[in-house]
């Protein structure tokens, strides 16, 4: 094993926690100096240039690194897919990753279940017992409530890596807002719930139906999160440690840490995680409903 991936696998040892859940989004191509010495990763550089065996080549290879940095912890990869509120059907077997190439190998070279409901899916190996990724799929969902596979890895003390991707792929935020306890299902003031309705097909063919409640942001209004000044306190606080090799950067995060620091924060400032032009729009207007944001406040509801 590397030296940096040795440093990356002791990141992620912590006491009790030796078979918590590793959640990791990725970014192959940025990622790429993990893997710099390996057969035909340093070649594969581009969609256009590289041949399709590059890819896959490439991506084996970062999985064979991923694995090495778990070692007996469950990995997720992320394999999100967003028509649902379009489409209404889902089907785990089928639906590509909408978020990267190194996903959708997950889903479809590695994995061997699919686990979670439409729109935020995830491929993983799931062990025989004591499954962290067990996951509603069918029925009433919500994707980052407390039973979701974010919760979890949560409540097993587990880390998310961002193997190459951005602070601004760190989707975990949307547990944090959904643990806020601003309205009837938790939720911060600044978003609100709708419930989309479908049907989930099984791989054997049954469908079964299924009910989304997600929070959305307000129609027609900018959203954004200060990304910069929540890395500094995240790394101040030293629930984010950044490790680099070469161009590679790669970030680890105690998700119980960000949680519990975060909802501390934002129980003094229902706006801390936003950035300061959403929070010049917002903020006037929550003090003039003297409320959370409804739907009925951006949408016709009718």
């Amino acid at each position: 094993m590397s030296s940096f991936l040795e440093t990356l696998r002791n990141a992620i040892q912590v006491p009790g926690t030796e078979r918590a859940p590793l959640l990791v989004h990725s970014d192959a191509f940025r990622a790429r100096a993990v893997v710099r010495g390996l057969v035909r990763a340093e070649r594969a550089t581009s969609a256009s240039t590289a041949t399709p065996n590059a890819f896959e080549d490439l991506c084996a290879r970062h999985v064979e690194a991923l694995e090495r940095i778990a070692g007996p912890r469950p990995i997720a990869f992320p394999t999100f897919n967003y028509d649902f509120p379009r489409t209404r059907f889902y089907a785990p077997a089928s639906d590509v990753s909408q978020v990267g190439m190194l996903s959708e190998y997950a889903r479809t070279r590695w994995a061997t279940a699919r686990r979670g409901g439409p729109m935020f899916p995830f491929a993983c190996r799931p062990p025989e017992s004591d499954d962290p990724f067990a996951a509603p799929q069918t029925g009433a969902i919500d994707p980052f409530g407390e039973d979701s596979i974010f919760g979890e890895i949560r409540r097993r003390g587990g880390h998310v890596i961002l193997y190459g991707a951005p602070f601004i792929s760190f989707t975990s935020v949307h547990h944090v807002e959904r643990l806020c306890p601003a309205r009837a299902h938790g939720g911060p003031v600044y978003r609100y719930d709708k419930v989309f309705d479908g049907v989930v097909r099984h791989e054997d063919g049954r469908e079964s139906a299924v009910s989304v409640r997600y929070h959305c942001r307000p129609a027609g209004r900018t959203l954004g999160y200060d990304w910069d000044r929540l890395r500094v306190d995240a790394e101040r606080e030293g629930f984010l440690r950044a490790f680099r090799e070469e161009d590679t950067e790669v970030l680890v995060l105690d998700l119980a840490r960000v949680c519990d620091y975060w909802l501390a924060r934002v129980a003094e400032d229902p706006l801390y995680l936003l950035d300061a032009p959403t929070q010049g729009w917002m903020k006037p207007e929550l003090d003039r409903l003297g409320r959370a944001f409804e739907r009925s406040d951006f949408e016709e509801t009718t």
